[in-house]
């Protein structure tokens, strides 16, 4: 059955070929300018020792103030660190807006003291 519609001849009409985007160049200027954004949000999170992860899991559980998938994140960048893995760009996009968050509710780093 796929066969058969695999070889219909079929073209993009025009008007819905403008309105398209060409994914890679989209993908390309994502690409240059992505890693520089992604090394240093990587590295802001990697600069924050795993017991502050393990700390900011514990806060949010006892004082409900973040999201479950949110201390789930938390606890999952300390155990990364922990274990020396690398940390993705997308963990530490959110690792990253989690912590601003709770240092906004009101957790505090041992660190901070």
């Amino acid at each position: 059955m796929l066969s058969r519609v695999t070889d219909i001849a079929w073209q993009l009409p025009a008007q819905l070929r403008d309105e398209l985007i060409d994914l890679s160049a989209a993908r390309g200027r994502h690409a240059a300018a992505a890693p520089e954004t992604e090394t240093g949000e990587i590295a802001a999170v990697t600069a924050i020792p795993a017991s502050d992860w393990f700390a900011v899991a514990r806060w949010a559980k006892e004082t409900h103030n973040l999201q479950p998938w949110q201390r789930q994140i938390a606890f999952t960048i300390g155990q990364y660190l922990t274990k020396g893995w690398e940390i993705s760009a997308r963990q530490a996009a959110q690792a990253g807006r989690l912590m601003e968050e709770a240092q906004r509710l009101g957790f505090r780093s041992n660190a901070e003291g």
